[in-house]
Parts: structure tokens; C-alpha cells; sequence
């Protein structure tokens, strides 16, 4: 996640991929991971790819030990914004506002994606809760 030979788009998405596939295969889920309008050579800093890590890293965690999803599924785009939207299918959801004083890990979200100007959205549907992060990369 640090090696500046991988500051760009591409570089953090293989990265996030890796991740994600092993995570979820060995604790058995069943996910999705897509990508659309990616390009290659867009650059993103350092600090930006390891905030976007660990902030999924969390919501992965958060996402196996609470949910009980029967699958997750990942879209990874680029349009105006890098947007990563990460959705529980099936899961129970949660009350974004009712949680952000238990534990550290929304807190410790919202702050990573504010130090690199970025947002997090909370979305409970009827069949999902899905987890939006928009970084504007400014190229």
C-alpha cells in the first residue's frame, strides 16, 4: 500500500482487490467485485491510497462480524470522484447516527476520509446497507 511505484489508480485498486478477494474467501462470504470508468495513470498519493485501505479494511471487518450478509458485493468507479460503493446484501443493517458513539470504528471512517478529502454515505435499503466513498482526486 506505501510503495510509491503504485501511486496511481491502478496500482490501489490491484491492491484493494487482492485484499478484498482473500478477506472475504477466508471467511467463506460471497462477493462481487467490479470496476468501471478506471483509468490506469491517474495519480493518488500515498496517504490517500492507505486512508482508502484501511478505511475499507474496516467496513470489510465491521461487514463479517456484524451484518450476517449473505454476500457483499464491491464497484469501484471513476467518473468526477474515485467512488468505492461497498453494499451488505441481505444483512441487518445498522442506524448510522445510533452507532457513531459505539466503538471507534465509524469515528476512525469519517476521520480518515476527512484528512484526505473524501466523504463516507450511509445508505440502509430494504435489501442492503451500502456504504459510499467519494475521494476527489483533482486531476
Amino acid at each position: 500500500a506505501m510503495n510509491s511505484r503504485f501511486d496511481n489508480l491502478e496500482g490501489l485498486i490491484g491492491y484493494l482487490r487482492r485484499y478484498i478477494v482473500e478477506y472475504l474467501e477466508d471467511h467463506k462470504m460471497e462477493h462481487s467485485f467490479l470496476t468501471d470508468g478506471i483509468e490506469s495513470t491517474i495519480p493518488i498519493s500515498g496517504e490517500k491510497r492507505r486512508n482508502l485501505y484501511l478505511v475499507v479494511k474496516e467496513i470489510l471487518h465491521n461487514s463479517i462480524k456484524y451484518s450476517n450478509a449473505s454476500k457483499i458485493n464491491i464497484l469501484i468507479g471513476f467518473f468526477t470522484d474515485l467512488t468505492i460503493h461497498i453494499s451488505e446484501i441481505d444483512g441487518t443493517g445498522f442506524d448510522v447516527e445510533e452507532n457513531k458513539e459505539k466503538g471507534n470504528g465509524l469515528f476512525n471512517i469519517e476521520n480518515r476520509m476527512k484528512q484526505i478529502g473524501g466523504h463516507i454515505y450511509y445508505e440502509k435499503t430494504n435489501n442492503a446497507m451500502v456504504f459510499k466513498i467519494a475521494l476527489p482526486l483533482n486531476i
